[in-house]
């Protein structure tokens, strides 16, 4: 593995999608990587022997989650949910 590639820790369950920034050396002497999250705002290491390099299909998987799809929808119920409420008491107010 090299700068550049991008990776996921297999001891993480491949949860988040990396980009190698920097591979250093640590205290014993093992190849570290320095990774910057891609769709989260995150630094993080890990030993190089932890990665996975990850291939296009791979990446949409973990990015595009069937949770995260969830989470995204449910979310958006509960703006339209936010929204109507004020919409109902603006004409509440207005009725005054």
């Amino acid at each position: 593995m090299r700068e550049g590639d991008i990776v996921a820790r297999k001891s993480y369950g491949k949860d988040i999608i990396f980009k190698i920034e920097k591979i250093t050396i640590d205290e014993h002497g093992k190849k570290v990587a320095i990774l910057k999250g891609i769709a989260f705002r995150i630094i993080a290491d890990a030993p190089l022997n932890d990665l996975e390099q990850m291939k296009v299909p791979d990446i949409y998987e973990v990015l595009v989650n069937r949770d995260v799809e969830n989470l995204l929808y449910r979310y958006k119920i509960l703006i339209k949910f936010y929204l109507w409420v004020r919409l109902f008491v603006m004409l509440c107010q207005r009725r005054d």
